[in-house]
C-alpha cells in the first residue's frame, strides 16, 4: 500500500511539475510609441519633449510569472533650435538615440484576458546629436555619446483568445545620474507604447 501511495505521489508531482512547465513561455514582440526628453533645456533645440520611437524585445521566462527581457528601441527627433544671436528658432537640430533596456518583468493579478506587468532593470541610452546654423554650418556634435541609467515601468497585456498573441500597453519612466545631453547635469526620459506579443508554443491562458 506504502508503495502504491508513494507512486502515485511521484505521478502528482510530476504532472504538477509538467504543468507548471508548459506555463513557461518565452515571447517576442513589436512596440511603437512615443518617447519623451524630460529636460528643461531640451525644448529649446526640439520645441517639444515628445517623438515617436519603435523597436522589439525578446523574453525569456524563469517562472510562470517572471522573466528576464531585452529591448531595443531606436527613437529620432529633428528640431528647429533657438539661435541665440537673434533669439529666433532659426538653423536645425537632429537627435537620434539608441535605448537599450535589460530587466526583468512579474507578472500579477493575472485572469484569462488581462495580466498586470510591473518592469525593472538597467538601461543604456546611446546619443548621436547634432545642431546647424541658419547658414547650415555646423556648430555642435555630440557622437557616440551614452550613459547607464535604471528603468521602472508597468503595462497591462491583453490576452487575444486562445491564439499565441497579445497586446500590451507599457509605460516607462528612464533615469540617468550621469549627462548624456551636454546641456543637462542627469538624463531622464518617459515612453509609452502599444506592442504586439508572441508567445512561443502558443499563449498560457
Amino acid at each position: 500500500m506504502k508503495k502504491i501511495f508513494l507512486i502515485l505521489l511521484l505521478f502528482f508531482v510530476v504532472d504538477v511539475s509538467g504543468q507548471t512547465l508548459e506555463h513557461k513561455r518565452g515571447f517576442v514582440s513589436l512596440h511603437y510609441g512615443r518617447y519623451g526628453v524630460l529636460s528643461k533645456n531640451f525644448t529649446k533645440y526640439y520645441e517639444t519633449r515628445f517623438g515617436y520611437y519603435f523597436g522589439g524585445s525578446l523574453g525569456i521566462p524563469l517562472t510562470e510569472k517572471v522573466s528576464l527581457f531585452g529591448k531595443l528601441s531606436y527613437f529620432q527627433k529633428e528640431g528647429i533650435p533657438i539661435y541665440e544671436p537673434t533669439g529666433l528658432r532659426e538653423g536645425s537640430a537632429i537627435l537620434k538615440e539608441g535605448l537599450i533596456n535589460a530587466g526583468i518583468q512579474i507578472k500579477f493579478y493575472r485572469s484569462k484576458i488581462i495580466d498586470f506587468i510591473f518592469s525593472s532593470g538597467l538601461t543604456f541610452a546611446l546619443i548621436d546629436e547634432e545642431r546647424f546654423a541658419p547658414t547650415g554650418a555646423f556648430t555642435y556634435e555630440t557622437e557616440g555619446n551614452g550613459d547607464l541609467g535604471i528603468f521602472i515601468g508597468g503595462a497591462i497585456e491583453i490576452n487575444l483568445g486562445k491564439s499565441p498573441f497579445a497586446l500590451v500597453n507599457e509605460i516607462n519612466y528612464i533615469y540617468s545620474w550621469n549627462p548624456v545631453l551636454e546641456y543637462e547635469k542627469s538624463y531622464q526620459a518617459l515612453n509609452y507604447s502599444a506592442s504586439l506579443r508572441f508567445y512561443f508554443g502558443g499563449n498560457d491562458k
